[in-house]
């Protein structure tokens, strides 16, 4: 067994695949990205897992948390507002941007 633990059988032998892999002797990579784990990202598929690669916005490890960018406090003059993946800013009477 390539990638799990081998069990003794009275006929052979049994492969119990670690997480990622398959086959009969735990030889083949499962592709995890077929099964889109990537909320808000590209998913890259690597030996035995995956890693998504989060669009501007969004992190975790599947890319399902929205950053609140209002805590970098980008709006100088005005309110912010956070939003899924981005963040407005309402101007201050006078000011605009």
């Amino acid at each position: 067994c390539q990638h799990g633990q081998c069990v003794n059988k009275d006929s052979g032998y049994k492969c119990t695949c670690s997480p990622g892999w398959t086959g009969q002797n735990c030889e083949q990579d499962i592709n995890e990205c077929t099964r889109k784990p990537c909320q808000h990202g590209q998913c890259v598929n690597k030996d035995g897992g995956y890693k998504c690669t989060c669009s501007p916005g969004w992190t975790g490890q599947n890319c399902q948390q929205d950053i609140n960018e209002c805590t970098r406090k980008p709006c100088q003059h005005g309110r912010c507002v956070n939003k899924d993946g981005g963040y407005k800013c309402t101007c201050s009477p006078g000011w605009t941007g």
